[in-house]
Protein backbone atom coordinates (compact mmCIF):
# COMPACT_ATOMS: atom_id res chain seq x y z
CA UNK A 1 0.00 0.00 0.00
CA UNK A 2 1.33 3.48 -0.77
CA UNK A 3 2.41 5.39 2.27
CA UNK A 4 -0.33 7.72 3.52
CA UNK A 5 0.76 11.34 3.62
CA UNK A 6 3.50 11.52 6.22
CA UNK A 7 3.40 15.15 7.04
CA UNK A 8 6.78 15.55 8.72
CA UNK A 9 8.06 17.32 5.60
CA UNK A 10 5.74 20.30 6.02
CA UNK A 11 7.05 22.90 8.48
CA UNK A 12 4.75 23.33 11.48
CA UNK A 13 4.30 27.02 10.77
CA UNK A 14 2.74 26.15 7.38
CA UNK A 15 0.72 23.13 8.57
CA UNK A 16 -2.71 24.79 8.65
CA UNK A 17 -2.30 26.92 5.49
CA UNK A 18 -4.87 26.67 2.74
CA UNK A 19 -5.30 24.27 1.00
CA UNK A 20 -4.32 22.85 4.30
CA UNK A 21 -1.86 19.98 4.25
CA UNK A 22 -3.34 19.10 7.63
CA UNK A 23 -6.82 18.70 6.10
CA UNK A 24 -5.58 16.54 3.23
CA UNK A 25 -3.67 14.23 5.59
CA UNK A 26 -6.57 14.12 8.05
CA UNK A 27 -9.11 13.30 5.35
CA UNK A 28 -6.87 10.56 3.95
CA UNK A 29 -6.39 8.90 7.32
CA UNK A 30 -10.03 9.23 8.28
CA UNK A 31 -11.09 7.65 4.98
CA UNK A 32 -8.75 4.70 5.60
CA UNK A 33 -10.24 4.46 9.09
CA UNK A 34 -13.74 4.46 7.60
CA UNK A 35 -13.12 1.89 4.86
CA UNK A 36 -11.44 -0.53 7.26
CA UNK A 37 -13.94 -0.06 10.10
CA UNK A 38 -16.84 -2.05 8.66
CA UNK A 39 -19.13 0.84 9.65
CA UNK A 40 -21.34 2.84 7.32
CA UNK A 41 -23.53 5.93 7.53
CA UNK A 42 -24.15 7.19 11.05
CA UNK A 43 -22.25 4.22 12.48
CA UNK A 44 -19.01 6.00 11.58
CA UNK A 45 -19.00 9.48 13.12
CA UNK A 46 -16.89 11.56 10.72
CA UNK A 47 -14.73 14.06 12.58
CA UNK A 48 -15.03 12.27 15.91
CA UNK A 49 -11.34 11.62 16.34
CA UNK A 50 -10.44 15.29 16.74
CA UNK A 51 -13.91 16.77 17.12
CA UNK A 52 -13.58 18.61 13.81
CA UNK A 53 -14.45 17.89 10.19
CA UNK A 54 -11.50 17.89 7.78
CA UNK A 55 -13.24 20.48 5.57
CA UNK A 56 -13.43 23.07 8.36
CA UNK A 57 -12.58 26.68 7.55
CA UNK A 58 -11.38 27.10 11.13
CA UNK A 59 -7.88 25.89 10.27
CA UNK A 60 -6.56 26.23 13.79
CA UNK A 61 -8.89 23.41 14.86
CA UNK A 62 -7.27 20.93 12.49
CA UNK A 63 -5.10 18.24 14.10
CA UNK A 64 -1.42 18.88 14.63
CA UNK A 65 1.27 16.93 12.81
CA UNK A 66 1.95 14.88 15.92
CA UNK A 67 -1.74 14.04 16.38
CA UNK A 68 -1.97 12.84 12.79
CA UNK A 69 1.26 10.86 13.01
CA UNK A 70 -0.13 9.08 16.07
CA UNK A 71 -3.36 8.42 14.15
CA UNK A 72 -1.28 7.12 11.22
CA UNK A 73 0.51 4.65 13.51
CA UNK A 74 -2.86 3.31 14.68
CA UNK A 75 -4.17 3.09 11.11
CA UNK A 76 -1.03 1.27 9.93
CA UNK A 77 -1.53 -1.38 12.60
CA UNK A 78 -5.21 -1.78 11.75
CA UNK A 79 -4.76 -1.88 7.97
CA UNK A 80 -2.05 -4.54 8.23
CA UNK A 81 -4.45 -6.73 10.21
CA UNK A 82 -7.27 -5.88 7.76
CA UNK A 83 -5.19 -6.93 4.73
CA UNK A 84 -3.90 -10.09 6.42
CA UNK A 85 -7.41 -11.25 7.33
CA UNK A 86 -9.04 -10.30 4.03
CA UNK A 87 -10.52 -12.92 1.71
CA UNK A 88 -9.97 -11.00 -1.51
CA UNK A 89 -12.61 -12.94 -3.41
CA UNK A 90 -15.32 -12.44 -0.78
CA UNK A 91 -18.23 -10.21 -1.78
CA UNK A 92 -18.08 -6.57 -0.67
CA UNK A 93 -21.34 -5.99 1.18
CA UNK A 94 -20.63 -2.95 3.35
CA UNK A 95 -19.14 -0.52 0.81
CA UNK A 96 -20.94 -1.66 -2.35
CA UNK A 97 -19.97 1.48 -4.31
CA UNK A 98 -16.30 0.44 -4.12
CA UNK A 99 -16.77 -2.75 -6.12
CA UNK A 100 -18.15 -6.26 -5.93
CA UNK A 101 -15.35 -7.94 -3.94
CA UNK A 102 -13.09 -7.22 -0.98
CA UNK A 103 -10.22 -6.92 -3.45
CA UNK A 104 -12.07 -4.18 -5.36
CA UNK A 105 -12.71 -2.41 -2.04
CA UNK A 106 -8.98 -2.57 -1.23
CA UNK A 107 -8.11 -1.19 -4.69
CA UNK A 108 -10.64 1.63 -4.22
CA UNK A 109 -9.04 2.49 -0.88
CA UNK A 110 -5.55 2.39 -2.40
CA UNK A 111 -6.62 4.69 -5.25
CA UNK A 112 -8.24 7.13 -2.82
CA UNK A 113 -5.11 7.15 -0.66
CA UNK A 114 -2.93 7.61 -3.75
CA UNK A 115 -5.02 10.56 -4.96
CA UNK A 116 -4.64 12.44 -1.70
CA UNK A 117 -0.98 11.50 -1.31
CA UNK A 118 -0.46 13.08 -4.74
CA UNK A 119 -2.37 16.21 -3.68
CA UNK A 120 -0.24 16.56 -0.56
CA UNK A 121 2.92 15.92 -2.56
CA UNK A 122 1.97 18.62 -5.07
CA UNK A 123 1.20 21.12 -2.30
CA UNK A 124 4.54 20.48 -0.63
CA UNK A 125 6.36 20.77 -3.98
CA UNK A 126 4.63 24.10 -4.75
CA UNK A 127 5.72 25.39 -1.38
CA UNK A 128 9.32 24.36 -2.01
CA UNK A 129 9.41 21.34 0.31
CA UNK A 130 10.34 17.75 -0.42
CA UNK A 131 7.44 15.42 -1.22
CA UNK A 132 6.87 12.10 0.58
CA UNK A 133 9.09 9.32 -0.74
CA UNK A 134 7.78 6.41 -2.74
CA UNK A 135 8.73 2.91 -1.65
Amino acid sequence: MPEPPRSRRCPRARWADYPRPAAIAYHTLEAIDFYTSGKIGDEFPWGHRFDVEWETKDYERLPSQQQLLTYLDEIETRITKWFNQMDISAPEETYSWTGDTKLENAIYLLRHTHQHTAELSLELHHRGYQSPKWR
